[in-house]
């Protein structure tokens, strides 16, 4: 009887995880005000991984995946996998991702970005500043796809399938603007 309980329990708290995740994830763009062809909003944060300063504009000459995310969002924690494939595969070839955590606090992402093995840059957007020069980001993961001169592409919301963002990341790359 306890077991059903806390069965029904786990699955209730997952969907509501689900759900605020979730919220708004049918748009094409994100909601926010980071539209195509705009010029990124730039960021300066340390990384999780090292304190070294990572700042989009230094990152021109490249296509950039920011992935708006959380640890305790369970489409975020789909989508690393994909992330981590992606930063293996193509990062060599003039791609990053970096990833910006929602996380309310600092101490959970370092043993979550270590036991998660995500070698690209991850930095905490705790106060909110980068997700408000966005427009406000208000579904996570969420993702803006940056071509080599710092215009946004496209963004999305909610977890997609590798399939997916590896086709909108071969189209970029294959940009010779």
């Amino acid at each position: 009887m306890k077991m059903k309980r806390l069965l029904s329990l786990a699955t209730m708290a997952g969907i509501l995880a689900l759900v605020a995740c979730k919220q708004n994830a049918t748009a094409a763009q994100p909601d926010s005000g980071a539209q195509s062809q705009d010029i990124a909003p730039d960021f300066s944060l340390p990384t999780v991984q090292t304190g070294k300063l990572f700042q989009l504009s230094k990152e021109r000459g490249k296509v950039v995946l920011v992935d708006f995310w959380a640890t305790w969002c369970p489409p975020c924690r789909m989508s690393i996998p994909n992330l981590i494939a992606m930063q293996k595969k193509y990062g060599g070839k003039n791609f990053t991702v970096v990833g910006v955590s929602l996380d309310q606090q600092a101490g959970v992402l370092p043993p979550f970005v270590k036991q998660w093995g995500m070698k690209y840059p991850v930095v905490n957007d705790m106060d909110g500043a980068v997700a408000r020069s966005y427009g406000g980001i208000r579904s996570i993961p969420t993702g803006i796809l940056i071509d080599r001169h710092g215009k946004v592409i496209t963004g999305f919301v909610g977890y997609h399938p590798k399939e997916e963002l590896e086709a909108m990341l071969k189209q970029a790359l294959a940009k010779k603007d």
